[in-house]
């Protein structure tokens, strides 16, 4: 008979105390890095105050950003209000996001900062800067800055690796509006982009994505590195709308010129900014099917434009930006159904590596019930199809206190079944 040893003896958390790791997706926030610009806030006095030192701040309208400072008077050569205008316009008021603003030329650590101020919130954050997405190789071909890689790094370091988690579940998706238009000198031609999807970087999604009217473009030569200002107000705003298992290529919710904000679609990408209606339906296809989201229309809608397609930069099951919200989503449910068992009584049998039958079922059945509840989009529908929650083998559950799961979802949109194995303390 296999001999039974206590992980613990702790008391289970009083039953009436509730924990809960936000799970609303609709919650996301903007960081603007501000390293191609000299002494950004010199003559902003109130924004300096509002967001020295990586501070990061809340609103749910163009009222609360004009307390805090942000008009339409030049700071940031106008990025901020006018991605933050663009993002209420096409959403209306009421939606809460939050904004950073933070000299990145360093690291990216604001980022893990970002989501450890607002106590896990955020599921996206919008990055634009003037830092170079492409350099070019020795071979005179196109390649990658470590902009990206270090941006999956630090979303690694927020939330752990796909397929491999930890107790820490507060994971989020970046979506990055970079410098599409330097490269060292020589001019960028769209036809010799390179692609992303070979970075394997799965929390990262780059928008080739910008109005090309007048306005912009006049900003735009005003940027540091004649940097694209690019339309991440409208793609933040489509995130918040869509549900964690919706595209944000949707026809129904995310027309982008719905308001008519949007009437010079381009990408943003080399000197003539590659408007939309000069690149053939060929090399749409081909761009986009490199990893890149790019504006795009369809045959009978007039005047109407879309995002290309949801896709993050790898292949397989995390391809999308909604498979990956919607296991975001899980794991975030899942650790609100694990921390009431933390420092709780767990009977360890050897023989299995792992804790008893009894405890297995009472916890499983715990974090079925949470994501019965929380997988659901705002008018109610099921988000998931399935959920299948599997306690693995851990040899090392005695010395390190923690149980190894294997969870599977099956988003209602996909096909297949998400997998992740999860690491989670109960010491």
């Amino acid at each position: 008979m296999a001999q039974l040893s206590y992980i613990n003896t702790g008391v289970k958390q009083t039953p009436d105390l509730t924990f809960n790791i936000p799970t609303d997706e609709s919650v996301g926030a903007f960081l603007f890095d501000t390293s191609g610009f000299d002494k950004p806030f010199d003559s902003f006095p109130l924004l300096y105050h509002n967001f020295k030192d990586g501070q990061i701040q809340c609103i749910k309208n163009m009222d609360d950003a004009l307390l805090l400072g942000i008009k339409n008077d030049g700071f940031l050569n106008n990025l901020l209000y006018y991605h933050l205008a663009q993002f209420f316009d096409f959403i209306g008021d009421n939606q809460a996001v939050y904004i950073a603003i933070a000299d990145c030329s360093k690291d990216w650590d604001v980022l893990q900062y970002m989501q450890q101020q607002t106590s896990g919130r955020i599921f996206h954050i919008g990055v634009w800067t003037s830092q170079p997405i492409w350099n070019k190789k020795s071979d005179g071909t196109m390649g990658f800055t470590p902009l990206i890689t270090d941006l999956q790094a630090q979303a690694n370091e927020i939330n752990g690796k796909i397929g491999v988690s930890t107790h820490a579940m507060v994971p989020l998706h970046i979506m990055l509006c970079g410098n599409t238009n330097y490269i060292g000198g020589d001019q960028i031609r769209y036809k010799q982009l390179p692609n992303a999807i070979e970075l394997n970087c799965p929390k990262v999604s780059i928008a080739l994505v910008q109005n090309g009217s007048q306005e912009v473009h006049q900003m735009q030569s005003n940027n540091p590195l004649q940097a694209p200002v690019s339309s991440l107000g409208l793609i933040m705003a489509c995130l918040a709308l869509c549900g964690a298992e919706e595209s944000i290529a949707s026809i129904e919710k995310c027309d982008l010129n719905k308001n008519e904000g949007f009437n010079n679609p381009e990408w943003g990408v080399g000197s003539t900014g590659t408007p939309m209606d000069s690149v053939h339906r060929v090399w749409t296809n081909t761009i986009s099917s490199r990893g890149y989201i790019i504006p795009i229309d369809y045959e009978g809608l007039e005047a109407s434009y879309f995002l290309s397609s949801d896709q993050t930069l790898c292949e397989g099951d995390f391809s999308t930006i909604a498979n990956n919200r919607v296991m975001h989503k899980c794991r975030r449910a899942m650790c609100t159904a694990l921390i009431p068992y933390v420092n709780s009584n767990h009977i360890y049998i050897p023989g299995t590596h792992n804790i008893s039958a009894t405890s297995i079922a009472i916890i499983t059945d715990s974090i079925n019930t949470i994501l019965d509840s929380v997988m659901r989009n705002k008018q109610g529908q099921n988000q998931i199809n399935g959920r299948v929650v599997t306690f693995l083998e851990n040899d090392e559950i005695l010395e390190n206190d923690s149980i190894s799961m294997k969870l599977e979802i099956g988003p209602v949109n996909y096909s297949g079944f998400l997998s992740e194995e999860v690491s989670h303390d109960i010491n």
